[in-house]
């Protein structure tokens, strides 16, 4: 089993806890109230994923800051780059966000594996790092493009030899449609985001197969994070 997966899967264990906390503030002056967010719910958390637009207004040097804080607390953190291009470029970026302190990337997977997943797949091995791949998104016009062809995404993807696989929450059956298209006594984990303010209740997606899930707002901008993420909690263990 992939390092990092066993950290998460260790980190679960011992928080009972299946939340992955979205961090997508996007604005340099949420700097410190994000930092200040992190210590507060840390203790309950499996790992952080940091949105794109977060990278890039923070900047690498400060998210590194706040990588180093959550390896101290034993968080995995995942840089949700949606990585979507050819193999030397989806390797450059991936070495860059390793370099800067990440555990996994996110990429897309509808590129196919020759010459777009296959350099990135090997990327990850030589850093010993992780790799989760979309099958499919939230939006509607995955459903008219993407969910046409998630077979052929996952049987593509699987070559890359990914940790595991991002699936909205927000489409149940899809989760379980992936999870039947993964080959039996696999140790692959399916990450869900779209739990909370994207509509999806609270523990939905495990309750589906999901082994964590992705969630931002619901913690974030709520007046109380710290009972926010404790509910969270006990809603998930009813379906564990």
């Amino acid at each position: 089993m992939n390092e990092v997966v066993s950290k998460m899967l260790h980190k679960s264990k011992e928080t009972s806890s299946k939340i992955i906390l979205a961090f997508d503030l996007d604005s340099i002056e949420d700097y410190e109230r994000g930092k200040n967010l992190l210590d507060l719910v840390a203790p309950y958390l499996v790992g952080v994923k940091f949105g794109y637009p977060t990278i890039l207004s923070f900047g690498l040097e400060r998210i590194k800051e706040i990588i180093l804080l959550l390896r101290e607390r034993g968080l995995v953190s995942i840089a949700d780059a949606k990585i979507a291009d050819v193999s030397h470029t989806n390797s450059k970026i991936a070495r860059i966000l390793f370099k800067n302190g990440f555990d996994a990337v996110i990429a897309h997977g509808f590129m196919g594996f020759k010459g777009s997943l296959d350099g990135l797949s090997r990327t990850v091995k030589e850093e010993n790092k992780a790799l989760f791949i979309l099958a499919t998104m939230s939006n509607e016009g995955a459903s008219v493009i993407m969910d046409k062809v998630v077979e052929q995404i996952i049987s593509e993807s699987l070559l890359a030899e990914p940790s595991g696989f991002v699936v909205p929450a927000t489409r149940p059956a899809m989760i379980k449609k992936v999870k039947e298209l993964l080959p039996m006594n696999n140790e692959l984990v399916l990450l869900s985001p779209g739990v909370g303010v994207q509509g999806a209740p609270y523990g939905s997606a495990i309750a589906n197969g999901a082994h964590f899930e992705i969630i931002g707002r619901s913690i974030y901008e709520s007046s109380n994070p710290l009972e926010e993420v404790k509910k969270i909690i006990l809603e998930q263990k009813k379906f564990l």
